[in-house]
């Protein structure tokens, strides 16, 4: 049976038919799971938490961290313009993240708060093969249109249940080979969102998990 894939969360979840990549920010690295299970896990430096007095002894333990087996990409990590230290700060410590994932060639999961220029331009610079991937999109059309060009991976969560029309028709121009799922930090099965992007997309919900579990296989290495 195809599992239904949650790109993104930050509870630890065991269910049936359900393949969940949960989210360790740096304060949290200390209650990461086996890393000898089959509990998927995504580490990085989120900007929310970044200092200048930790930053390279986190990066330092981000290096370690990355080659355990149960961790399968980078992330949360990026900008946010409305908390944490200085852009710049952001951006250089955002920037040796995607260079590590590149190292590795795993995924990003990313962070950004109204600073979408600002990550696109760091892609055009680096230019990193590994996929990027907007965690939890909610914004506009423009910005949607942008992401998709730059090649950017957009991953869509509960912001589709809360029935706006406008955005569910907006999510329907993702490429259904570059879209995920996820819960993030609300308390909702994955199967939800899955169900809400079927109804406005008017496909059947087989279809989507097996395009879905498609792009987590090709683009997460361990798959």
């Amino acid at each position: 049976m195809i599992p239904f894939i949650d790109i993104h969360t930050h509870f630890p979840k065991s269910k049936e038919n359900v393949i969940s990549i949960q989210n360790f920010t740096q304060k949290e690295w200390e209650n990461l799971p086996n890393t000898e299970g089959g509990n998927f896990a995504s580490v990085g430096l989120h900007p929310w938490f970044l200092t200048k007095e930790n930053a390279d002894s986190d990066l330092q333990k981000l290096t370690q961290l990355i080659d355990y087996q149960n961790i399968v990409a980078i992330g949360e990590c990026g900008l946010d313009k409305l908390k944490g230290e200085s852009l710049d700060f952001q951006t250089d410590i955002f920037a040796k993240q995607i260079r590590l994932a590149e190292s590795v060639q795993k995924p990003i999961i990313i962070h950004c708060v109204r600073a979408f220029n600002e990550v696109i331009a760091l892609k055009k610079k680096l230019k990193p093969t590994v996929p990027m991937i907007i965690h939890g999109f909610n914004k506009n059309e423009t910005i949607l249109k942008e992401l998709l060009k730059h090649g950017f991976y957009i991953s869509i969560g509960a912001a589709i249940l809360r029935g706006d029309k406008k955005f569910e028709k907006m999510v329907l121009q993702i490429p259904t080979e570059r879209i995920f799922f996820e819960t993030d930090d609300v308390d909702i099965d994955v199967q939800e969102v899955y169900e809400a992007y079927c109804q406005a997309a008017n496909v059947d919900i087989i279809d989507s998990k097996s395009i879905v579990y498609d792009n987590f296989k090709q683009r997460f290495t361990k798959f």
